[in-house]
Formats: C-alpha cells, structure tokens, sequence
C-alpha cells in the first residue's frame, strides 16, 4: 500500500491568516498535483482537500453554490523531494451561466 501524501498535516495552511472572501459567486478550484510517478488522474480524490478548505474556513460549506468547477492537473517531477499539491482558490467575480451543459455521444 503507498500513501500519495507523505505526510499529513496542516502546517502550511495554518501558517496563513484565513481571511474572509465574497464568496456569492462561487468559486473555481485549481488542484495540481506534482508526483515523480505516472497515475491516473482519476485516483486523485478531491474531497480531503475540499474538507480541508472547508475546515480552514475559507469557504462556508462545499455545495455547488459555493464550488462551480474543479480543475485538476497532474504534473509529473524528477524528484521525490518536489512532490506536493498545489491548489488555487479562484473567486469568480459574476454568475456563471446556468446551460453548462455537456452532450456525450
């Protein structure tokens, strides 16, 4: 069994003061993750690090009235050293349009 995170902690975040965004228009979240070996972009869950934003208290609640999308990137490294996960939190400024729709054929 191998853990995708090496170690389990919260340091970074706490080291940032959590201040409070306008969060009425949703957000877009940016999850790149940096690892030395190939994966299927599909065996990297999300949900602890929503949790984590959640925890942190910069957003309210994960619903889909604050999360719009998510957008996850894999990027592979040369060394164990530089594996990490980068997330962005980006604060969407107006509505997004309701017919986002996506036909699969």
């Amino acid at each position: 069994m191998s853990f995708l995170e090496q170690t389990i902690s919260n340091e970074q975040v706490a080291a940032y003061e959590v201040t409070s965004y306008d969060t009425r228009h949703g957000v877009r979240l940016h999850i790149t993750h940096f690892r030395r070996r190939d994966g299927d972009i599909d065996n990297f869950s999300v949900k602890a690090i929503v949790d984590g934003i959640v925890q942190t208290g910069i957003l309210s609640d994960d619903s889909t009235k604050q999360i719009k999308e998510i957008h996850h990137y894999f990027v592979k490294i040369k060394n164990h050293e530089e594996e990490k996960t980068e997330v962005v939190v980006e604060y969407l400024k107006e509505q997004m349009p309701r017919d986002r729709s996506v036909s699969c054929y």
